[in-house]
C-alpha cells in the first residue's frame, strides 16, 4: 500500500470484502432443481425503510454535508417512476431488468470507485448518479425491497452483488452494468470460495436483512478508523458482531482495530487464538496467519514472516494471491532485498492489475535504481484512478528525485488532503518533504503521523524506507524516533505490568 503500508490496509486485504453488484440466473429448468427451490428458506426482509434510515444515517458519517432531505426525495421519486414499469414487466426477470433499467440504465450511472467513501454511498448512485458495486447494489436492493420484490444481496471476496430469489427461481443482475443473467458458476469459479466459507461468511447465498445490516456496520466502522476515530469504530464491530454472530471477517476485523488503532496488542492476541482454535476454513486460517506476519513484520522479524508467507501463498486461492505477494515485498523491501522485492510487485501486477499494485511497483523500481520505470508504472496508475492523492504525490517526488524539479512541483500542487486515510497522508507527506531534503516539514509531518492512535506502525515503515536513510544520524529525527518508541513499547505491555 503505497509507501507506508499501514495495518489497517492489511485488515482490509484479509477480510477481502469489497466492491461491486450482481444477481444470479439458474439456467436450469430441470423439474428437480425446481422443487428443490422450492423447499429452500429464504432469508427473512421485513424492515426495508428502517434500513434506509440506517444507511442514510451511515452516509451521512461518511459525507457530514450530505443534504438527507434531497437524497430521500430523489429516492422516492426513483421508486414512483420504478413502480408501474415493474408491475407491467411480465416475468421476474423482466421486472428485475424494468428496475435495473430505470435505477441504472436511463440515468446513465457510472462506475466509480476512486474515493471509497465518496463511492460506496446510496448518494453516490441516487445522487451523482457515480458508484461502485456497493452503492449500486444497496440502491437496487433498497428499492426492490419498497417495492415488494424478493432481492437480496450476496457477498464474495471482493465482490458484492444482490439476488432475485421467489423461492421458485433465481437469477442474478450485475448493478454496474445493468446485465441480467449472469451465471453463478463464474462467480464462483473467479473469487474461490467453498460451502464453508459461504456457511461462515455468506459468501454465494442470500443475506437475511440483519447480515446486510451488519455489513453496513462493518463499512461505517472502516470508515471511522481510516479516519482516527477508532473508539468508534470499535463500537460499531462490535454492534455487527451482534447482528452476525461469529463471522470470522468480523471478528478479524475487531481484533485488527483492537491491536493497530486502540494498541490494545495482549487483548487482541488473545482474540486472536480464539479464532484460531475456534475456524479451521481455509480462508480464516490463512487471514489468521497473515496477521501473525504482520507482528512478524512489525517486529522486525522478516525472515519468519517470508517462511510464513511462502506455506500461505500455496494455501491462498488465485484471487489472493496478490496480497501475500504484497507482504513478501514488505519484507523483502525492510531486508534492503531490491530484486525479490521487485519479482513480487510485478507478479502482483500481472495477478491482480488494480492501481494499488502499480504504485507498489513503483516504488519496487525506484528502490531498484529505475526512477523512469517508477514514473512510468505511477502514470499507468494515475490513468487508473486520477483523483489518487497519492499517487499524485509519489509522483511528484520521483519526478524531483529524476531532476524534473518544475514538473514535480506542479504536480504536488494538485495534491489534496484526504477525508479519511489520514495516517496515510501525514507518513506520505513526510516521506516527500523528506526525499527533497526539507527536514522542518518531514519532521513536523511523521510526528503528526507517529502521535496519531494508530501510528505506532509507522516506526517499522520508518526502519525500512531507504529514502530516510540521510537522516539516521540526526539528532532531531532520533529524538522524535526515541520518544515514540519508548511510547509503543508502553502501549504494548500488559496492563498488570504498567500498573507496577
Amino acid at each position: 500500500m503505497h509507501h507506508l503500508k499501514p495495518s489497517r490496509s492489511w485488515a482490509r486485504g484479509l477480510l477481502i470484502l469489497g466492491v461491486a453488484v450482481v444477481f444470479i440466473i439458474n439456467p436450469s429448468t430441470a423439474t428437480g432443481a425446481q422443487e428443490a427451490a422450492k423447499k429452500r428458506t429464504l432469508p427473512k426482509w421485513s424492515k426495508p425503510a428502517e434500513l434506509l434510515e440506517l444507511i442514510i444515517q451511515f452516509n451521512k458519517l461518511q459525507e457530514p454535508e450530505l443534504d438527507v432531505d434531497k437524497l430521500k426525495k430523489e429516492f422516492k421519486k426513483l421508486l414512483a417512476k420504478a413502480e408501474p414499469e415493474v408491475k407491467s414487466a411480465a416475468s421476474p426477470k423482466e421486472k428485475a431488468a424494468a428496475l435495473a433499467k430505470v435505477l441504472f440504465g436511463e440515468r446513465g450511472v457510472e462506475y466509480l470507485s476512486n474515493m471509497y467513501w465518496r463511492d460506496s454511498t446510496l448518494a453516490g448512485a441516487v445522487l451523482r448518479k457515480k458508484g461502485n458495486c456497493l452503492a449500486t447494489t444497496t440502491l437496487y436492493v433498497l428499492a426492490a425491497r419498497h417495492l415488494g420484490m424478493p432481492v437480496f444481496p450476496v457477498s464474495m471476496p471482493e465482490h458484492i452483488y444482490a439476488r432475485f430469489d421467489d423461492g421458485d427461481q433465481w437469477f442474478n443482475i450485475e448493478t454496474t452494468t445493468s446485465e441480467v443473467g449472469s451465471p453463478e458458476e463464474s462467480f464462483r469459479k473467479k473469487y474461490d470460495y467453498t460451502e464453508e466459507d459461504s456457511r461462515l461468511m455468506g459468501y454465494g447465498r442470500n443475506l437475511s436483512e440483519k447480515e446486510y445490516t451488519a455489513l453496513m456496520h462493518k463499512v461505517a466502522a472502516d470508515h471511522l478508523a481510516d479516519s482516527q476515530r477508532p473508539r468508534e469504530a470499535f463500537t460499531l464491530m462490535e454492534k455487527a458482531l451482534e447482528l452476525w454472530p461469529g463471522n470470522p471477517n468480523f471478528i478479524l476485523r475487531k481484533i485488527g482495530i483492537l491491536y493497530t488503532d486502540l494498541g490494545k496488542k495482549p487483548e487482541a492476541l488473545a482474540e486472536l487464538e480464539k479464532l484460531e482454535q475456534k475456524y479451521r476454513s481455509g480462508r480464516v486460517r490463512i487471514s489468521t496467519m497473515l496477521f501473525r506476519v504482520t507482528i512478524f513484520q512489525e517486529e522486525d522479524m522478516h525472515e519468519e514472516a517470508l517462511f510464513f508467507l511462502k506455506r500461505i501463498f500455496k494455501l491462498a486461492p488465485k484471487s489472493s494471491q496478490y496480497i501475500v505477494l504484497n507482504r513478501m515485498s514488505r519484507s523483502y523491501r525492510a531486508q534492503r532485498k531490491f530484486r525479490e522485492m521487485l519479482l513480487a510487485d510485478e507478479l502482483a501486477a500481472i495477478l491482480h492489475g488494480k492501481k494499488s499494485d502499480f504504485v507498489s511497483l513503483a516504488i519496487a523500481y525506484k528502490n531498484a535504481g529505475d526512477i523512469n520505470a517508477a514514473i512510468g508504472a505511477l502514470r499507468l496508475a494515475l490513468r487508473m484512478n486520477p483523483e489518487c492523492w497519492n499517487t499524485r504525490l509519489i509522483l511528484a517526488g520521483y519526478m524531483i528525485r529524476a531532476g524534473r524539479d518544475d514538473e514535480g512541483w506542479k504536480m504536488f500542487e494538485t495534491v489534496q488532503k484526504p477525508r479519511t486515510d489520514l495516517l496515510l497522508y501525514e507518513t506520505n507527506m513526510a516521506w516527500f518533504y523528506g526525499s527533497v531534503g526539507k527536514k522542518k516539514e518531514f519532521l513536523e509531518h511523521l510526528e503528526n503521523a507517529l502521535k496519531m492512535p494508530s501510528g505506532s506502525g509507522v516506526l517499522s515503515y520508518v526502519k525500512m524506507e531507504v529514502d530516510f536513510d540521510r537522516y539516521r544520524d540526526d539528532p532531531d529525527f532520533k529524538a522524535l524516533i526515541e520518544k515514540y518508541s519508548g511510547e509503543a513499547k508502553k502501549e504494548a505491555e500488559p496492563a498488570e505490568k504498567k500498573e507496577k
